[in-house]
């Protein structure tokens, strides 16, 4: 059980999973006032029908949580 702990400690502090992190962090900061803009932009226009204007709404919400997470 110890030499898990350590394999995990290893990993944990591992060059790559930072870097993999932070490249994450910098995707999703990015996205999310672009999602934002999108969900507002369609809720002011009048370019789709109402049920398709509110599946892209809804999608792009789960969008906005998604990036929320990370």
């Amino acid at each position: 059980m110890v030499v898990d702990c350590d394999v995990m400690a290893e990993m944990g502090h591992s060059t790559n999973l930072r870097i993999s992190l932070l490249l994450n962090l910098t995707i999703a900061i990015i996205s999310i006032p672009i999602y934002i803009y999108a969900f507002l932009y369609l809720s002011s226009r009048q370019l789709f029908h109402k049920n398709t204007r509110i599946q892209i709404q809804v999608h792009i919400f789960g969008l906005i949580m998604h990036s929320c997470g990370r």
